[in-house]
């Protein structure tokens, strides 16, 4: 899953995270935005990056 695609998903779910079948997804992106730049934040957003 892509950073957009999970977005899109979470925006579908109106951000309800009791409803959300990504989670394992989501938290990896939660673990790996931690400590980060603003500028790195972006670039992920900007490269659209797949979740792993």
């Amino acid at each position: 899953m892509r950073v957009r695609e999970l977005a899109e998903y979470c925006k579908s779910i109106l951000i309800n995270c009791n409803n959300c079948k990504h989670k394992t997804e989501c938290e990896k992106l939660e673990d790996k935005l931690e400590n980060m730049s603003p500028y790195g934040v972006v670039d992920i957003v900007d490269r659209d990056e797949e979740l792993t």
